[in-house]
C-alpha cells in the first residue's frame, strides 16, 4: 500500500485495469493492488445474504422509479441520506423481521 501526498483530484477513486485500487482517506490518498479474489470460496450464508441484498437493491430501485413511493419515502430519509439507501435498509430491516423498517 502506498500513501500519496500530494493533492490528486478526489474525483481520480476506484479501480483501475483491475491492478490498482485508488481511494481517498483522512484527506491521503491511497494506493493498494487490485484484491485477487480468485480463490475464495463463500460460504452458503455469504450467497444468501448477497441474494437478500440484491433483492434489496432490486426493491430500492423500484421505489425510486415510481414516483409515489419515493414521495412517501423522502418523508422519511434522515439527513444526508438518500431515498435509495433508505429503501435498501429498510428492506434488509424488514427482512430480517425487524418491526416498522425504520
Amino acid at each position: 500500500m502506498g500513501i500519496h501526498h500530494e493533492p490528486i483530484d478526489p474525483k481520480y477513486a476506484g479501480q483501475y485495469d483491475k491492478k490498482v485500487v485508488v481511494k481517498h482517506w483522512r484527506g491521503k490518498t491511497i494506493l493498494t493492488a487490485y484484491p485477487d479474489m480468485s480463490e475464495v470460496i463463500p460460504s452458503p450464508a455469504q450467497l444468501a445474504e448477497k441474494n437478500r441484498f440484491k433483492d434489496a437493491v432490486a426493491y430500492a430501485r423500484s421505489v425510486i422509479s415510481d414516483p409515489q413511493r419515493a414521495a412517501v419515502y423522502r418523508t422519511k430519509v434522515q439527513a444526508n441520506r438518500s431515498v435509495y439507501h433508505t429503501a435498501i435498509a429498510d428492506f434488509m430491516r424488514k427482512d430480517k423481521g425487524c418491526p416498522n423498517g425504520f
